[in-house]
């Protein structure tokens, strides 16, 4: 398996709605060991959150039994880093810092995430922050883009 890398939860819910796209890439890359998938329990329990919104339940007709098993997979097959509750501040969004914790505590080289707090900090600690459609290229060995009805 390869480098280790901390996936931001916009990406990993966009990998459950979107069959198609970069966020699903990544998790089909992890799925097939190519690299190992740093989370934490706060990291776990936004994504959860983000999961339980109505909004994201009516309009992807998400079922509680749908958000149980992502978690589960997600829970199981990822690498949980232990991070402290109330890490020294590294990124303008304090919310975003978690991300950043464990990717330093799991040590890995990357996080990936589309929000722009995060990836304006690109480079600290040694991290690097890159979008979903960089990091299949840079750090996947690349990606191709499929539409929808085309295998």
């Amino acid at each position: 398996m390869s480098d280790p890398g901390c996936v931001g939860h916009h990406v990993l819910v966009s990998a459950l709605l979107s069959r198609h796209g970069p966020s699903r890439h990544i998790l089909r890359c992890w799925g097939q060991g190519k690299f190992e998938l740093l989370t934490s329990l706060p990291c776990l329990l936004e994504l959860d959150d983000v999961l339980h919104r109505e909004h994201i339940k009516g309009k992807y007709g998400l079922t509680e039994q749908d958000i149980e098993n992502y978690n589960t997979l997600l829970a199981t097959g990822a690498t949980v880093v232990a991070v402290p509750e109330n890490p020294e501040p590294m990124c303008k969004d304090p919310d975003d810092d978690k991300f950043l914790v464990c990717a330093l505590l799991g040590k890995a080289h990357v996080v990936v995430s589309g929000d722009a707090d995060l990836l304006e900090v690109d480079g600290i600690a040694g991290i690097a922050v890159v979008t979903p459609r960089d990091f299949p290229l840079s750090f996947l060995g690349g990606w191709q883009p499929t539409l929808p009805g085309i295998a």
